[in-house]
């Protein structure tokens, strides 16, 4: 889902992996709404009703390696270490600050959770996860809540949460979604549905949604817009 929509729309990762920053998004660009994190990250872990591929797993070690996705990896032949604008390496230092009961915004920092209201509190009937920012005007961002469904909530949309590396066709991943809405968290927009990219608004059921495991090149430069 895309951030909250009483905010304006931040910018987009680009479709075809153009490192021009004037290909960077599929968006009008306007350099007044490009929303980053002007600080290291802390995130913060609600594991309330967590989904059964979440609770057998390592839920904080895997969306820390999420991060690390976004923020680490290169895009347009530079090492992200060597253009890095917040920590060293990558282009922005995160970091887990611990769980938390927190079931909204939290000031300076990122919040993962889940929801058995998904429809609610997503708005839409189909979104399986949804990430609401708040940034101010000339950039910084504020806060990031990140909303994914329970396995009760997952059920209303026909597909299920899954980690295997050969999934079904009505098997959604868990690691590809998160990516996704990390993405969101960090500033991204959506990119065109058929960009192949990682914030395609829609992320494949079945093995066809793996590819969306790591970001594309259009993601991360798109990212490179935002932090560099």
């Amino acid at each position: 889902m895309p951030p909250d929509p009483s905010v304006p729309t931040p910018v987009g990762s680009n479709v075809d992996g153009a490192c021009s920053p004037s290909h960077a998004t599929d968006f009008s660009f306007n350099a007044a709404y490009k929303p980053a994190w002007k600080h290291p990250l802390p995130w913060f872990y609600n594991p309330a009703n967590q989904p059964a591929v979440a609770h057998a797993g390592d839920p904080r070690g895997l969306f820390g390696n999420i991060l690390a996705g976004w923020t680490h990896q290169t895009a347009c032949g530079v090492d992200p270490a060597a253009q890095s604008v917040l920590g060293t390496p990558g282009l922005l230092a995160t970091a887990y600050a611990g769980d938390t009961q927190d079931v909204g915004y939290r000031d300076q920092a990122l919040v993962v959770r889940y929801a058995d209201n998904a429809t609610t509190v997503c708005g839409d009937v189909a979104a399986v996860g949804c990430t609401f920012t708040r940034f101010y005007v000339n950039g910084p961002m504020i806060s990031a809540d990140l909303v994914m469904r329970t396995d009760a909530a997952m059920r209303e949309t026909g597909v299920r949460w899954s980690t295997s590396d050969t999934p079904g066709p009505w098997d959604l991943d868990f690691q590809a979604t998160l990516m996704h809405e990390a993405g969101h968290a960090l500033g991204l927009s959506h990119t065109s549905e058929n960009s192949g990219q990682t914030m395609s608004p829609v992320i494949q059921a079945g093995a066809a949604g793996l590819a969306s495991r790591s970001p594309g090149a259009g993601d991360l430069a798109g990212r490179d817009v935002l932090y560099q």
